[in-house]
C-alpha cells in the first residue's frame, strides 16, 4: 500500500483546463489527468492519491467561477 501526493496547478486558456508551471504549459489537460489517476488506481488498487489543486498564476482569480465549473463538470469518480 502507498499514498501518492500530487500539486496540480491549472489553468483555463481557451476554455480548456490544462496543468501549469509558472507560465509555462505542461500540454496535459485536467481530463487526462484525471484518465492518469483512474488507469493507475485500477492497475494498483491498493494506492492512494491525494490531489492538491491550485490555479497556475494570479489571471486565475478572475476565472474562479469557470475553473470551479470545469473541475466539477470533469469529477474525478473513479469507479473500480
Amino acid at each position: 500500500m502507498g499514498i501518492r501526493y500530487f500539486n496540480i496547478r491549472l489553468n483555463l486558456k481557451k476554455g480548456q483546463l490544462s496543468a501549469y508551471r509558472g507560465l509555462a504549459n505542461c500540454h496535459i489537460t485536467w481530463i487526462e489527468i484525471q484518465n492518469v489517476f483512474r488507469n493507475f488506481l485500477i492497475s494498483n488498487p491498493e494506492e492512494i492519491i491525494f490531489i492538491r489543486v491550485l490555479r497556475a498564476d494570479d489571471t486565475f482569480k478572475t476565472k474562479k467561477e469557470n475553473i470551479l465549473q470545469q473541475i466539477k463538470n470533469c469529477q474525478l469518480a473513479i469507479s473500480i
